[in-house]
């Protein structure tokens, strides 16, 4: 701890910790590292990881859990463990079951049972072991600051609770991803009942938390769109971030050839068709100098299309990743790729990935809404370009662009002009939301 002053204490509820992997653990994670900075204790509350059911594992991250940060666990009670052994599948379905394909019957009885019993999501069933275990924790630590992130946002109905019970505790919502404006809400098929229960539980978590975190400013504008009765200074953008100790100058070490990197998932709804086109066209036209490496999750008939359009020699699919591996991937790299799903509502998607690319140095390829929160931080960094999903010609220009300077000299922004963006500066921002 930094500082004379007794440290404040703040207790954080996520659902998604260390051995989870994705994005949505290194958020709470990072700013748990750099908390004591800022003379603040965090206390994290999270699910057992032997009966928690996570998408991904990442078991690697738990070496960036502090050593003298206090961790409790609580078991749960969940769907997904039914899931599995009634469907008989491996693995936990991600992005609320609509990135499945060739679903049996049972499958479609499983989704209609999560759409409409399942309010807001399936972690539901963890929500009763953490709210009795906070209570225990806010009385014996004396804590009045907590912290609720989703998704899953079953977990800001927590939050909601120990706010009715305790209403001298000070609560903050965080929102990495939207609720019912998330780009796959609509697929999952709601009744109008379901719709209208997702609907008031938002609007009570918003209108009952005594501040809204989100990462981006069409969340922030959507809220305020469908609640107006809101005082706009209620909700804060905090961004992700990138941590510097994760990049290390001396590993900027590219590969000779060129190579496009993504990492992340890919399902139907991220277009490929006008990259692959021009990956093909330049390769046609200048011997097969550009390579894409997809890392992480892939639709196999997506793979297929892939390997058609640009030929096997022209693509590597590597599996998921170590966070720490995946990041010696960027370095090697000449130039990253983000590519925003296509749907209703995707301006606001503002993928935690963008800004680990931009502190790996590395141009960014970006495919996806050009008036959306991604392509403004790729404008106002400098870093790179978003395109809509029909311009191949324009990619492929851009790809020729980036080929030729990098071919001349190396390609580094600014990294003055990123340092917003990194995790300690943005943990700064949200101590200044403690009372």
């Amino acid at each position: 701890m930094t500082g004379t002053q007794t440290p404040k204490k703040v207790l954080i509820i996520t659902y998604y910790w260390p051995p989870a992997g994705g994005p949505g653990v290194q958020r709470w994670l990072k700013f748990a590292r750099y908390l004591p900075d800022f003379n603040v204790e965090p206390f994290i509350l999270t699910v057992d990881e032997k009966k928690a059911s996570y998408a991904f594992y990442d078991p690697s991250l738990e070496d960036e859990v502090r050593k003298d940060l206090t961790v409790f666990r609580t078991s749960t009670r969940e769907f997904y463990t039914f899931y599995l052994k009634f469907t008989g599948r491996r693995q936990i379905p991600f992005s609320g079951f609509v990135q499945e394909s060739g679903i049996s019957f049972k499958e479609k009885v499983i989704r209609f049972l999560r759409t409409h019993l399942f309010i807001p999501d399936p972690r539901l069933g963890w929500n009763r072991f953490a709210y009795k275990k906070a209570r225990e924790v806010l009385r014996q630590e004396n804590i009045t600051q907590i912290i609720t992130t989703g998704p899953p946002h079953s977990s800001h109905l927590i939050g909601l609770k120990l706010k009715k019970k305790l209403p001298h505790v000070n609560w903050i919502a965080d929102f990495r991803d939207p609720w019912t404006h998330i780009f796959f809400f609509d697929q999952l098929n709601h009744s109008p009942y379901s719709r209208l229960r997702h609907k008031k539980l938002e609007h009570r978590v918003i209108d009952k938390s005594d501040k809204v975190i989100v990462v981006g400013h069409s969340m922030k504008s959507g809220f305020l769109k469908d609640y107006p009765e809101l005082v706009p200074d209620k909700i804060v953008i905090i961004p992700n971030g990138f941590d510097d100790n994760d990049f290390i100058p001396g590993d900027s070490i590219t590969e000779s050839d060129f190579v496009i990197t993504y990492t992340g998932t890919l399902a139907a709804n991220y277009p490929l068709e006008a990259l692959t086109n021009a990956i093909k066209t330049i390769n046609k036209e200048h011997k097969g100098v550009v390579k894409l490496r997809i890392i992480g999750e892939i639709n196999f008939d997506i793979q297929e299309e892939v390997i058609q359009q640009i030929g096997q020699e022209s693509v590597e699919f590597v599996p998921r990743l170590a966070h720490a591996k995946a990041i010696e991937y960027l370095f090697r790299s000449s130039m990253q790729l983000i590519i925003i799903p296509e749907a209703i509502g995707n301006e606001s998607i503002l993928t935690g990935k963008i800004f680990e690319y931009l502190a790996s140095g590395k141009p960014i390829l970006g495919i996806g809404p050009e008036d959306g929160d991604a392509s403004q931080v790729l404008k106002e960094t400098g870093a790179g370009k978003m395109f809509e999903y029909s311009k191949k010609e324009e990619i492929e220009s851009y790809i020729l662009k980036v080929y030729n300077e990098l071919r001349d000299h190396n390609i580094f922004y600014n990294r003055e002009i990123i340092e917003k963006y990194s995790r300690k500066k943005i943990t700064g921002d949200l101590v200044s939301l403690f009372p």
